[in-house]
């Protein structure tokens, strides 16, 4: 029996995983944001026009890589995983680039 969205099955069963590690890392506000910036760019793209991490964009950190993953998976139905796997690469390191290069100077 083949998984049909393994992918989603994978990323969704990371994810909690990374925002462990990331919120870790963030030390109650008085840590290393980067990570978190670099592993969910979609949920702290904020920090580029506000000073503080807002919940819709914490909420939708938590879809991030399951939507990754399914995007994949149904790329699979027409053979052109490794070409959307790289876009998805490259939006994101792209994405994650921009944040830390333009977040709000107030942010620490």
């Amino acid at each position: 029996m083949t998984l049909k969205y393994k992918w989603t099955a994978r990323l969704s069963l990371l994810t909690p995983l990374l925002l462990f590690v990331a919120v870790l890392l963030m030390g109650s506000g008085h840590g290393w944001f980067e990570p978190a910036m670099f592993l969910f760019p979609l949920g702290t793209i904020n920090t580029i026009w506000q000073n503080h991490l807002s919940l819709p964009f914490g909420v939708i950190a938590l879809f991030q890589f399951p939507i990754y993953g399914f995007i994949i998976d149904k790329s699979r139905q027409h053979q052109k995983t490794t070409s959307v796997t790289l876009t998805i690469l490259i939006l994101h390191l792209l994405l994650a680039t921009l944040i830390l290069i333009f977040k709000h100077p107030d942010w620490t």
